[in-house]
C-alpha cells in the first residue's frame, strides 16, 4: 500500500512539473514576444522623437559616409561589400583627381527688373546752401547720386465699363442695332478674367483661402463674399476643364510617366462629416502635370485615369497602381529615393549597414549627376548607366538579400530591408530607359502646393470640390514647372477659351499658348 501511495504520490508531483514547466514555456514565450514589442515601441518612440526634433533634412557628408563605409567589418556582409569598396574607391579616386571644389562667390545683390517702371523724387539744395565755402560763389549742378529704392503698391480694382453703341434710321425710325456684346468669362457675372485668374492664382498657387481674399479684398473696399468666390472657382474650373482634358490626351502619349498622391479630406454628403479624398498627379518629369481627384485610394482610380496608356510608370511601392501593372501594358519604374528615405530613418537602429546602404546610392546618384553635367541622352546615358550603375545595383540587392534575416522583422532596418527587395527590381529598371528618372521626385515636387495649401484651407467643400481643384492645379502647377506666369496664362485663356472649338483647344495649353506667344513680333511673354 505504502509502494502504491509513493507511485501515486510520484505521478501527482511529475504532472504538476509538467504543467509547471509549460507554463515557463508560456511564460518565456510571452517574456520574448513583450521583450519584442517593447523593443519596436522604443524604436518608434526614437523615430517620432527624431522626426519631432530632429533635423529633417536627408543629405548626409560623403566624406563622412566613406569612413563609416572603410570601418565596416561584419563578416556577414563581407562577400556582398567587396564590389561595393571597389566602386567607392574609384569615386574616391576621381573626387581626389578633380580637386577641391572651387569656394563659390557671393552673387551680390541683384539687380531690379529693367521694366519696371520708376518714379524719380529729385532733392534739390536750397539756393542758400548752393554757396561756395571758399568763395562764396554760388555752386552749379555737376552731376546726380541716384538710390534705387524698390517700393510696392498693392494691386488696386478697376470697372470696365463695355460701351455699346446703338444705331438707328432718322428716316423710317424702324430698327436699332448695335455692336454685339463680346464673350464673356461667365454670362451675365461681373467678374473680368483678371479678377478670376487672381483669385485662381491666389488660392491654388499662393495657397490663400478664400476667407482670406475676401478680407483682402475689403481692405481695398470691394465686398466679394467667400461663397461668391467659391461659386467662381467653380465656373472657372469648368472654362477651363477642356484645356487640361486635351493636356490629359497629350501625356497619355508619352512613353513614361511619374505619379503621387496625398489626401485631400473633403465634406461628404453629410453635413459636418469631413472624409478622405485623394489627389493624384500625373506628370512628364519636371513638366506638364494633370491632377486628378477620387473619393478613395483604390486601383480604379488609376486605372481609369490611365486607361489608355502604354508605356513606364513611375511610382512608390503603394499597391493602388497594381491594377495598372496588371494589365500588361504599363511596367513599373520604381524610385530609389523612397528605398533611400527608409534606410536614412534606420540609421541610428543599423548604422554601419544602412550607411553602407546611403553611400552606395549616394554613389548612383553620382553617377546621374556626371551624365547631366555632360550632357548624355538616349543611347549614351543608357551605356554610361549600364557600365557604371548596374554592377552598384547588383551589389546591393546581394547585400539586401545577405542581411534580410538579421533583424526583427516590425524593426525599421527590416522594413527597409524588405520594402527595398521587393521594389528592386522595379527600382532598377530606370538604367534601361532613357527617359527615366533615378526616383520619383519630380512627381513629389508637383503634388508640394497641395500639401501646403492643405494647411490653410484644410479641406474641399464637397467631392465636387475637389474636382475643380484637380483642374486648376493642373494648369497652375503645369505653369509653374514651366517657367510661365500663371497670372498671365489664367488670365487670357479665361477671356477667349469659350471662343475655341474642341479641335484648337490644344493652341491653349501651356506649352503651345507661350510657343505661339514668342513667335508672335514685338511679343513679351510672360515667364515666371
Amino acid at each position: 500500500m505504502r509502494a502504491m501511495g509513493q507511485r501515486a504520490r510520484e505521478r501527482i508531483l511529475l504532472a504538476r512539473i509538467a504543467k509547471l514547466e509549460e507554463r515557463n514555456a508560456e511564460l518565456e514565450a510571452r517574456a520574448e514576444r513583450v521583450t519584442k514589442e517593447r523593443d519596436g515601441y522604443k524604436d518608434l518612440y526614437k523615430a517620432l522623437l527624431r522626426r519631432l526634433y530632429g533635423k529633417r533634412s536627408e543629405q548626409i557628408s560623403p566624406e563622412q559616409l566613406r569612413l563609416d563605409f572603410l570601418k565596416l567589418v561584419d563578416e556577414a556582409m563581407a562577400a556582398a561589400a567587396a564590389e561595393l569598396a571597389e566602386q567607392q574607391k574609384r569615386d574616391q579616386e576621381n573626387d581626389e583627381q578633380q580637386g577641391a571644389r572651387p569656394r563659390r562667390q557671393h552673387p551680390g545683390r541683384s539687380s531690379l527688373p529693367r521694366e519696371l517702371p520708376h518714379h524719380r523724387q529729385v532733392y534739390e539744395l536750397p539756393i542758400s546752401e548752393r554757396g561756395c565755402p571758399c568763395c562764396a560763389n554760388v555752386m552749379v549742378e555737376i552731376g546726380q547720386d541716384v538710390t534705387e529704392e524698390l517700393e510696392y503698391k498693392p494691386a488696386s480694382f478697376y470697372v470696365v465699363d463695355h460701351v455699346r453703341i446703338k444705331y438707328a434710321c432718322r428716316a423710317c425710325e424702324q430698327g436699332i442695332v448695335r455692336t454685339p456684346m463680346p464673350e464673356r468669362p461667365i454670362e451675365r457675372g461681373r467678374p473680368g478674367p483678371g479678377l478670376l485668374a487672381h483669385i485662381a492664382v491666389a488660392k491654388y498657387g499662393d495657397h490663400l483661402p478664400l476667407y482670406r481674399l475676401e478680407d483682402i479684398f475689403e481692405r481695398e473696399g470691394v465686398e466679394i463674399s467667400r461663397q461668391t468666390m467659391c461659386e467662381w472657382v467653380g465656373d472657372i474650373a469648368d472654362l477651363l476643364a477642356p484645356v487640361v482634358g486635351e493636356l490629359k490626351r497629350q501625356l497619355l502619349t508619352d512613353p513614361l510617366l511619374q505619379s503621387d498622391d496625398t489626401v485631400v479630406p473633403y465634406q461628404g454628403d453629410q453635413k459636418g462629416r469631413v472624409s478622405k479624398g485623394f489627389l493624384w498627379v500625373y506628370t512628364r518629369p519636371y513638366a506638364e502635370t494633370v491632377f486628378d481627384f477620387t473619393t478613395n485610394h483604390c486601383r480604379e482610380g488609376p486605372m481609369a485615369f490611365l486607361e489608355g496608356f502604354e508605356g513606364y510608370l513611375q511610382t512608390d511601392g503603394h499597391s493602388s497602381y497594381n491594377g495598372v501593372y496588371a494589365t500588361g501594358k504599363v511596367r513599373h519604374v520604381g524610385c530609389l529615393a523612397h528605398v533611400r528615405r527608409k534606410f536614412f530613418e534606420a540609421r541610428f537602429e543599423a548604422p554601419d549597414e544602412a550607411k553602407l546602404v546611403l553611400a552606395a546610392i549616394q554613389s548612383l546618384y553620382r553617377i546621374e549627376q556626371q551624365a547631366k553635367a555632360a550632357g548624355l541622352v538616349g543611347a549614351d546615358l543608357v551605356a554610361l548607366r549600364e557600365r557604371e550603375a548596374v554592377p552598384m545595383l547588383t551589389s546591393l540587392g546581394n547585400l539586401f538579400d545577405a542581411i534580410a534575416e538579421k533583424y526583427r522583422p516590425k524593426s525599421l532596418m527590416a522594413k527597409a530591408i524588405g520594402y527595398a527587395r521587393g521594389q528592386w527590381p522595379a527600382v532598377q529598371r530606370y538604367v534601361e530607359i532613357a527617359d527615366a528618372r533615378i526616383d520619383n521626385n519630380s512627381s513629389e515636387q508637383a503634388i508640394k502646393p497641395v500639401v501646403i495649401g492643405r494647411k490653410n484651407w484644410m479641406f474641399a467643400g464637397s467631392a465636387d470640390g475637389g474636382r475643380r481643384a484637380a483642374v486648376i492645379y493642373s494648369l497652375v502647377v503645369s505653369c509653374k514647372r514651366l517657367g510661365i506666369d500663371p497670372y498671365a496664362y489664367l488670365r487670357d485663356v479665361i477671356a477667349t477659351v469659350a471662343t475655341y472649338p474642341n479641335k484648337r483647344i490644344g493652341e491653349i495649353t501651356p506649352r503651345a499658348w507661350t510657343a505661339a506667344r514668342a513667335s508672335e513680333p514685338d511679343s513679351n511673354v510672360a515667364l515666371g
